[in-house]
């Protein structure tokens, strides 16, 4: 059935909270085929007709000659309301039809105003029942031509324009109106909202997602630091690689493995794939030094996005292993565990990578490094279970591994949240706060993920305590220096707005020059320099192209979804800001219950 019209005026917001629930319904009333085709020939002359027969059959001893235009409009829009919950929707778009007639006679006044605006709604509703969206979008612009803050004008303009497939110009819609009259809207409303924002967002970005997921599979990238952390920084701690290269001095003078080994540690990711890969072309290294160059080439290629390529490569490993004699392999098993843990990284299945942990305890029951690459593959797929199960593995094989209870703290926090467990969730964060304490230099991974838990709890300070400890430890930490420049953004008391914005600009920049590889970093500058466009548009040149560096550097489904998406609803708003006028978008087809009137 339908909504239950409403009055007028005060009434207003109470009648937009109600509509508002009832914007997409289930495909229950649809109106017989026959009748449709009969109301779609009517054309606008046969429309006209009608309505004047339906005019003659008023009555006749009180008329709108001789009685007030307001009075009789207000009759006509009860008469539509009535046909309308009757499912008579010509009879309805009729009546509503009569009383702008007599309205329209009136002064532009507010009162006659708002009685036009719900009366325009009020067509629009019928059209919209009618399947007529043209008509129905229409009336919804001669509504909210009269009041732009009509929600349930600009929301049913929206899903009109959705019915029609054009996804982009719906969104545009509600774009516009959180920049214009959200300081108008109900906190319903606003939810709605950001709720269809998101789900057109996604009919419109994903085609584009998946497009570039298939042309950039195995293509090279450049390594921001994010790609490498957790290999370099913050899980195995026997990787021969990595014991070898923190025995360099990175301003040092190597040749050979040690070369590529002294960039990587001088944070030249990009530098290292050329020369380990001149070093795995020469065959006149032993045969264990080029199995570490295989090992090491092949990693920093699954890091450039290359790891159909890391794949083959490492072949060639398994090749050199089997002409070692048993003394040189039993010797240099930290070797053979380094190449399963790159194999568990890059494996074409959880069950491979899984299987790969397991076949590392026969060569060495001591190394937990298997299992704390097997736990960071669990999380990328967001299997928190399995990842706990992997750590707790870890701890026991080595007890003093020293970031797997790290990892496992913020695991529980994560499955607490999900359960809405609060005061466990307050447990979690008292334990992993203790956990930090205890440790003279914590791990810099462990602050940061601090810092995020405290983040999603909404306590700021915290964050920005454990971040700050962070930077201290390592400097050029671009996802520390990252958090900084986002926890830190309330503006002191004596700063303005544009010098609180000036110093987030800075702060960003530090990002930049610690990694230029990131792409959060360009995604923020793009939206700073949006906002900045409100008050200069030679701001807004800026913005595209920051977002476009962005997507490049970005390689996850994840990162380009966000991405793209943040990148739609800019352009959108800049666009709504040079038109100033609201325009359509398109989501998915809204359902055919009837739709609400406003009385």
């Amino acid at each position: 059935m339908p909504n239950s019209p409403s009055t007028s005026g005060s009434d207003l917001t109470t009648t937009m909270q109600r509509a508002f629930g009832n914007a997409v319904g289930a495909d229950n009333h649809r109106i017989n085929s026959r009748r449709l085709i009969i109301v779609g020939a009517l054309g606008a002359t046969a429309l006209g007709a009608v309505y004047l027969l339906y005019r003659r059959s008023q009555s006749t001893t009180t008329t709108h000659s001789n009685r007030d235009p307001f009075a009789f409009a207000e009759e006509c829009k009860s008469q539509g309301i009535e046909a309308f919950r009757k499912r008579d929707y010509q009879g309805a778009l009729n009546a509503f039809m009569q009383a702008v007639d007599s309205l329209t006679s009136l002064s532009d006044d507010d009162r006659s105003k708002d009685m036009l605006s719900n009366c325009y709604n009020n067509i629009a509703a019928c059209y919209e029942n009618l399947e007529n969206y043209d008509q129905c979008i229409h009336y919804c612009t001669e509504a909210i031509a009269l009041n732009s803050k009509y929600w349930k004008a600009i929301n049913r303009r929206a899903r009109s324009l959705q019915t029609q497939g054009k996804n982009r110009e719906s969104l545009q819609e509600y774009i516009a109106a959180l920049e214009e009259i959200k300081d108008a809207l109900t906190e319903s409303q606003v939810k709605t909202i950001m709720e269809e924002r998101e789900r057109l967002s996604n009919i419109i970005v994903m085609p584009e997602v998946d497009a570039i997921l298939k042309n950039t599979v195995n293509s090279y990238k450049p390594i921001p630091q994010y790609v490498i952390a957790n290999w370099m920084w913050y899980s195995v701690t026997k990787d021969p690689l990595l014991i070898r290269a923190g025995k360099l001095n990175k301003d040092g003078s190597y040749e050979g493995l040690d070369a590529a080994l002294a960039l990587m540690k001088k944070g030249e990711y990009d530098n290292v794939l050329p020369v380990v890969e001149k070093l795995v072309k020469d065959n006149s290294q032993e045969n264990l030094e080029q199995a570490k160059a295989i090992l090491l080439y092949a990693r920093f290629l699954h890091m450039h996005n290359q790891t159909a390529d890391a794949r083959e490569v490492l072949k060639q490993f398994n090749d050199i292993w089997a002409k070692l004699d048993e003394d040189a392999k039993t010797n240099s098993r930290d070797v053979k565990i380094a190449y399963l843990c790159l194999m568990i990284t890059i494996a074409d299945s959880i069950e491979d990578a899984s299987a790969y942990a397991e076949e590392s305890l026969i060569i060495d029951g001591h190394n937990a490094d298997p299992f704390m690459a097997l736990g960071l593959r669990y999380m990328e797929h967001e299997d928190d279970v399995r990842s706990l199960a992997a750590f707790e593995r870890v701890k026991h094989i080595d007890p003093s591994q020293p970031y797997a209870r790290f990892y496992e703290l913020y695991l529980k926090f994560v499955l607490e949240c999900k359960n809405g467990n609060i005061a466990q969730v307050h447990q979690c964060m008292f334990e992993f706060d203790k956990a930090i304490q205890s440790q003279r230099t914590p791990p810099v991974f462990a602050l940061l993920l601090f810092a995020k838990v405290s983040i999603l709890i909404g306590n700021s300070e915290l964050a920005l305590t454990s971040v700050k400890k962070a930077i201290q430890i390592q400097p050029d930490n671009a996802y520390a220096l990252s958090l900084h420049a986002m926890v830190n953004v309330e503006p002191y008391e004596a700063e303005s707005m544009q010098q609180a914005m000036d110093k987030l600009q800075r702060n960003i920049q530090k990002v930049i020059e610690s990694d230029k590889n990131y792409w959060e970093p360009y995604r923020t500058m793009a939206r700073m320099h949006a906002e900045r466009g409100k008050d200069n548009l030679a701001e807004e040149n800026k913005v595209m192209p920051l977002f476009d560096k962005a997507i490049s550097l970005a390689r996850r489904r994840e990162e380009f979804e966000i991405l793209l998406k943040d990148r739609l609803w800019t352009e959108l708003e800049l666009s709504y800001r040079r038109s100033k006028m609201f325009k359509g978008a398109n989501p998915p087809t809204v359902s055919r219950q009837p739709t609400a009137l406003t009385s």
